[in-house]
């Protein structure tokens, strides 16, 4: 999952970005960003163009418990297993 949310962060902010301004273009102007705790990147993105945001979580408590705390293991070299 970390990896994932990594990859997500680092490839998808541009892509982001080109999306909402076609749709404002397009369409009424976006006047602000939902996205899911996974999409991180939305955070960056609303905050260039000047946009509120609303993150949520779908999952249950234990796993945004995991994903809150996955990179302090890593860190202190518990995970991955070995």
């Amino acid at each position: 999952v970390y990896d994932i949310c990594k990859a997500l962060q680092e490839n998808c902010l541009a892509p982001f970005k080109k999306l909402i301004a076609r749709l404002s273009e397009s369409f009424s102007p976006v006047t602000c960003i939902v996205a899911d705790l996974l999409m991180g990147f939305t955070l960056d993105a609303a905050k260039e163009l000047g946009l509120p945001e609303c993150m949520f979580w779908t999952g249950g408590a234990g796993a945004l418990l995991c994903y809150e705390k996955y990179p302090t293991i890593v860190d202190k070299g518990l995970m991955p297993l070995k």
